[in-house]
């Protein structure tokens, strides 16, 4: 039974050209998309987009203006069990900016000073309100 499903070398159907010339274009284009992936591909790059003027004023604009309000910012420490929030406080619009969580242990070791320390920062603290 398996030798009657086995065709011979005489019996076999014969290549048609036809048939040479699809699997030639084929092998073409196979080596031609190859051909771009590896050479043309890597040298594309994204185009830069490039801020305008106005826009670069703006940003400027914002900057200097966060950097003029910042006298009135806090920080609001929220110490959970699990996790440590830092978060800023405006004081004049009452807007809050949420963080993401920072490591407790870190944070309030910068925050533990002396008397002496803590003495004299409310001395200027007091001494700068009366400036303003």
């Amino acid at each position: 039974m398996y030798h009657t499903r086995l065709l011979r070398a005489h019996e076999r159907k014969q290549l048609r050209a036809s048939d040479v010339f699809a699997l030639s274009v084929g092998a073409a284009l196979l080596l031609g998309v190859l051909a771009v992936l590896v050479f043309v591909a890597p040298r594309l790059k994204p185009t830069q987009i490039e801020p305008t003027a106005e826009e670069v004023a703006e940003i400027a604009r914002q900057a200097s203006l966060r950097a003029a309000l910042a006298h009135r910012q806090g920080t609001i420490l929220i110490v959970d069990p699990d996790r440590c929030y830092e978060q800023s406080f405006d004081n004049w619009t009452g807007a809050i900016d949420y963080r993401e969580p920072i490591d407790c242990d870190a944070r309030l070791a910068k925050l533990r000073k002396s008397d002496a320390e803590r003495n004299a920062e409310r001395v200027r603290s007091v001494i700068e309100g009366f400036r303003r």
